[in-house]
């Protein structure tokens, strides 16, 4: 984990460089950034609560690979074990899933040392289900492959809109690790090399967060629904694509 995410939003204070006290630079640098380091906390936990709470996705996966390779594993230490007599399918199988092993030990780390509500926290609480989003605004002045779709997250924390997708006129299907800042905006683009030649905001050199291409067309009759992973409608989510009137004033801030 890197030590970026051990620390408070207080700017770094720069010191003489000793490499001892560098993790990795590239994490370091990102996790900087506050919103980038919500971001990245929301999708963490987001894949915590997938693939590692339990009952594991994760441990059912080992298992069914054991259970595929578990004769040949077999024959393999055969003729090894002389050399490594404990490399064996079992010995790492009990390395993996045994009490104290490394899936036990990450899930303690994950969501009792830095998920819980103590000095420690920086994982974020689970996503709760229903999650304030809105469709700012459907915008189809201009170029067509310059129109775009505004939404909002209203929380103030990052939401995870994997699997979230757009339906009515245009089809849109967020992919996996798509994460929308706190109080943030993302912006659904046919073309997003278009949308980067706008002139008007928004546009690029502003920092938005552009996704796409969608399919189908804003001019085209019908109404704009955004759904959540499992298909519910947000009750925010319908506008008009002939109106396209906000159901809440627009941010001008640009977020990342």
């Amino acid at each position: 984990m890197s030590r970026r995410l051990l620390q408070d939003e207080t700017p770094v204070i720069s010191t003489p460089y000793n490499p001892e006290e560098h993790w990795n630079h590239l994490t370091d640098a990102i996790l900087s950034v506050p919103q980038l380091r919500r971001m990245y906390l929301r999708r963490l936990r987001t894949l915590m609560d997938d693939y590692l709470a339990q009952p594991s996705w994760l441990e059912q996966e080992v298992r069914s690979l054991r259970d595929q390779i578990f004769q040949i594993a077999e024959l393999d230490a055969q003729k090894w074990n002389p050399l490594y007599p404990t490399q064996t399918i079992r010995e790492g199988m009990q390395q993996m899933l045994g009490p104290g092993g490394i899936l036990e030990s990450r899930r303690t780390q994950l969501f009792e040392t830095y998920g819980q509500k103590t000095n420690w926290t920086v994982i974020p609480e689970a996503q709760p289900e229903t999650v304030d989003l809105c469709v700012v605004a459907a915008v189809k002045e201009g170029p067509e492959l310059q129109q775009y779709v505004h939404l909002k997250n209203k929380e103030g924390y990052a939401v995870d809109i994997s699997g979230f997708s757009l339906d009515g006129p245009l089809s849109f299907s967020f992919k996996p690790g798509t994460v929308i800042p706190p109080n943030g905006d993302i912006f659904v683009s046919p073309d997003v090399m278009a949308f980067r030649a706008r002139r008007a905001s928004p546009k690029a050199g502003e920092n938005r967060f552009v996704v796409g291409p969608y399919e189908g067309s804003l001019g085209e009759e019908g109404k704009l629904v955004l759904n959540n992973a499992s298909g519910a409608q947000s009750p925010k989510s319908l506008i008009s694509s002939k109106s396209c009137t906000p159901c809440f004033p627009a941010v001008k801030e640009p977020y990342i």
